[in-house]
């Protein structure tokens, strides 16, 4: 199998489909009216919101404060990893 043609920004865009280019566009329109106050976290696979305000993201010995959580999204994959 022969990789996925690759631009700078990774796959090029010839090789996604129309619904793929659509969701794009759709974060991107997204990402202008995000409020600041909210953010986007991977764990797990999960996606979630959440709003950190004044309560501290991490809890001492327990990683990410759950406290923070404001919705789970779902049927967005994801990937918490890094690169």
């Amino acid at each position: 199998m022969m990789p996925h043609p690759r631009s700078h920004k990774g796959v090029s865009p010839e090789y996604l489909t129309e619904d793929e280019r659509r969701a794009i566009r759709a974060l991107k329109r997204l990402g202008k009216i995000w409020p600041e106050s909210l953010e986007l976290l991977s764990m797990n696979g999960r996606l979630y919101v959440t709003k950190p305000g004044d309560t501290p993201m991490t809890k001492p010995g327990a990683g990410r404060n759950p406290d923070t959580i404001v919705e789970e999204i779902h049927g967005i994959e994801n990937d918490g990893g890094d690169w």
